[in-house]
């Protein structure tokens, strides 16, 4: 193994060069650092914004829709404060919407992990509603029914 001894001998040679001019060492580590770290840092932000597809197909045509209760005399609102009940008669109802999903974010135990993790709960129609439909394929938007078990999908 003839390459072997020759990298090895390399790798020896660029030590013992370290080992002589620590400050150009560490002058080259920092500047090699922090170089990776910015193009990083550059190249994730760009693949946000550009290469990653939009999850909504049309953002202007988006609502969202808050529950406005009233305590004495003040409206106060609560963002995901639908019952089950209000939901389905809001989109049995609605006139303005073309569809109607819902989500509301909750903290779940997994496992024999005791910190817990944050989930997002989410009505069957969700993923269709924000272009998502590769994500959750196993159930139609017609499936909601009051009591049947949670679908857990993890991604």
């Amino acid at each position: 193994m003839l390459w072997l001894n020759g990298v090895i001998r390399d790798l020896d040679y660029g030590f013992r060069m370290m080992r002589n001019a620590r400050l150009v060492s560490i002058a080259v580590t920092l500047t090699l650092a922090i170089g990776i770290g910015i193009n990083t840092g550059i190249f994730t932000i760009i693949n946000g914004m550009l290469f990653r597809p939009r999850t909504d197909s049309d953002p202007a045509t988006f609502a969202r829709l808050y529950a406005q209760y009233w305590s004495q005399g003040k409206p106060r609102e609560f963002a995901g404060a639908f019952s089950p009940a209000a939901y389905r008669a809001i989109q049995q109802r609605s006139q303005s919407l073309t569809e109607l999903a819902a989500w509301r974010t909750d903290g779940v135990l997994i496992g024999d992990d005791p910190t817990g993790s944050l989930a997002l709960e989410v009505s069957c129609n969700f993923f269709s509603v924000y272009g998502l439909t590769e994500a959750l394929s196993e159930h139609e938007p017609g499936d909601v029914q009051t009591g049947r078990s949670p679908v857990f999908s993890k991604s």
